[in-house]
C-alpha cells in the first residue's frame, strides 16, 4: 500500500494542490481541518484478494482522492462571468487530477481507472470524492 500511495504522489505532482497527505480523518474534526487548501486526502483500501498460491494474491485497490476546496464566490446564471469563472475553477483543478491518474500506471504497471466521482459541501468547504480502481500483485508474504 506504500508503493501504491508513493506512485500516486508521483503522478499528482505539478497540480496546484498545496497539501497532499493521506487521509487521516482530517475532515471528521468539528473544527477547520489544519490543512492547506486546495487539498488531496488519499485512500487506499483492498476491496478484494485472490489467492494466487504460494502465499501471493492479486488486490483489487480502491483508491479515493478526497479534493477538497474553499468555496467562495457564486456560480448562478445572475452573478458576472468573471465571478461566475473564479468560482469554477476548483473544476480545472478536478479536471487536472482526472487526466493525471486516469489510465495511469502503478507500480505493477496496472492502470488506475475512475469508478466514481462524486461532490459533498461543509461549511464553505467544496469537497469532491473521486474514486478510483486499480490491481496490484501482493507478493509480500511469498
Amino acid at each position: 500500500m506504500k508503493e501504491t500511495y508513493l506512485n500516486i504522489l508521483q503522478h499528482l505532482s505539478g497540480i496546484p494542490l498545496r497539501w497532499i497527505d493521506l487521509d487521516k480523518g482530517q475532515l471528521s474534526s468539528s473544527t477547520r481541518p489544519e490543512i492547506a487548501f486546495p487539498a488531496c486526502l488519499i485512500k487506499t483500501e483492498i476491496i478484494r484478494a485472490d489467492s494466487q498460491g504460494a502465499n501471493v494474491q492479486l488486490l483489487t485497490l480502491q483508491v479515493t482522492l478526497r479534493l477538497v476546496f474553499v468555496f467562495i464566490g457564486s456560480t448562478s446564471l445572475q452573478a458576472p462571468q468573471q465571478i461566475r469563472n473564479e468560482s469554477m475553477q476548483y473544476l480545472d483543478t478536478v479536471q487536472e487530477v482526472y487526466l493525471k491518474l486516469q489510465g495511469k500506471l502503478n507500480q505493477d504497471n496496472r492502470r488506475y481507472d475512475r469508478i466514481s466521482q462524486r461532490e459533498q459541501d461543509a461549511d464553505g468547504i467544496k469537497i469532491v470524492n473521486m474514486v478510483f480502481q486499480t490491481v496490484i500483485l501482493d507478493k509480500s508474504a511469498a
